[in-house]
């Protein structure tokens, strides 16, 4: 028997214990770490899951508030904040604004939270269709969520599927416009069910965010006040305009419009179905439609006028058929959802 065999026995004895132990230690750390990653997994899950919660309210709120805002106010995107607006976005053309809204508890501190709401709209061709996104994030974790949807609002009616062929549309004429109510026939056959209201929004809007007559792209709706006659040329066959001269500015004369100052689009004249205040109006030369609010016929002979059928672009909105124009709805499809 070899005296030194039991020496190496006990040597590889040790050995095979501590690879054992290694091999225990590696797999404990790595149930530990599986376990770690499961709840890590587990935890970011559920952050992920309270975000997307949290967006949902907000949008939620921010949708109802967006409702209360168009059941009481005549223009109710005036006073929101201004926010700058994305690449793809880009000002004066697009109004982009932030929501301020009071937030309910969602089931964290609300420090922790960070919710915010904001909106865009095309000012030239769809200021009836507003885009709302709402955010929830919480700093700490990075987790966030953010919500989108399109909403049809009702800041514009449609205006007639039927656009009118005449280069002059005249409305009726009153002999005491003072006591008799003038039925504006000439305003409802352009403009359809188009409010004076909503118009004047819509043209105070696009001067609010900066569009003029030589912004790119140009200013499309002009509503004016001032009773001075008009000197400034507006529009071309890209960029047409609608050019009114409100009640206000027609209280006693409806201006005229300087020779030089040509004019693409649509003009109309809101003098009230009294003839006594267009009588002599002159106008420079206009491409498009001259809409005036009373019955005097020899307008309609004016060399000035030429038609234009496609001015009809800069106030004639796309609505799907058959939706009601007088409430708020989302668009179908619309929704999304993303980090």
């Amino acid at each position: 028997m070899n005296p030194q065999a039991h020496p190496q026995s006990g040597a590889v004895q040790l050995l095979l214990v501590l690879t054992l132990v290694g091999l225990a230690a590696l797999a404990s750390a790595m149930v530990t770490r599986s376990v770690l990653s499961d709840m890590l997994g587990q935890r970011a899950a559920a952050l992920s899951q309270q975000a997307r919660l949290a967006a949902q309210a907000a949008l939620a709120t921010a949708e109802a508030e967006l409702l209360s805002r168009y059941a009481s106010q005549s223009d109710p995107l005036a006073d929101l904040p201004s926010r700058s607006c994305p690449s793809e976005q880009a000002a004066p053309r697009w109004q982009c604004s932030t929501l301020p809204l009071s937030w309910p508890s969602l089931g964290q501190a609300p420090s922790r939270w960070t919710l915010q709401a904001w909106l865009s709209r095309d000012l030239l061709q769809a200021p009836h269709v507003v885009q709302l996104r709402a955010s929830a994030q919480w700093p700490e974790t990075g987790a966030r969520t953010t919500q989108q949807v399109s909403l049809w609002v009702p800041s514009l009616a449609p205006a007639p599927s039927t656009p009118t062929s005449t280069t002059v549309v005249l409305g009726e004429s009153l002999l005491n416009p003072l006591t008799t109510p003038c039925a504006r026939t000439a305003w409802r056959q352009v403009l359809g069910d188009i409010s004076p209201a909503q118009l004047q929004a819509w043209s105070h809007a696009q001067a609010r965010n900066g569009l003029s007559a030589d912004s790119q792209p140009p200013r499309s709706i002009w509503w004016v006040d001032s009773p001075a006659d008009w000197q400034q040329p507006l529009g071309d066959a890209s960029h047409p305009v609608l050019l009114v001269f409100s009640a206000q500015a027609c209280a006693l004369r409806c201006p005229s419009i300087a020779s030089a100052a040509r004019i693409h689009g649509t003009v109309y004249l809101d003098a009230g179905c009294s003839d006594d205040k267009v009588r002599g109006w002159q106008s420079g030369p206009i491409v498009g439609q001259l809409v005036v609010e009373a019955g005097l016929p020899d307008l309609a002979a004016s060399p000035q006028i030429s038609a234009q059928p496609s001015v009809r672009q800069a106030y004639a909105l796309v609505w799907p058929a058959g939706i009601d124009a007088q409430r708020l709805q989302a668009v179908p499809g619309s929704r999304w959802e993303g980090p």
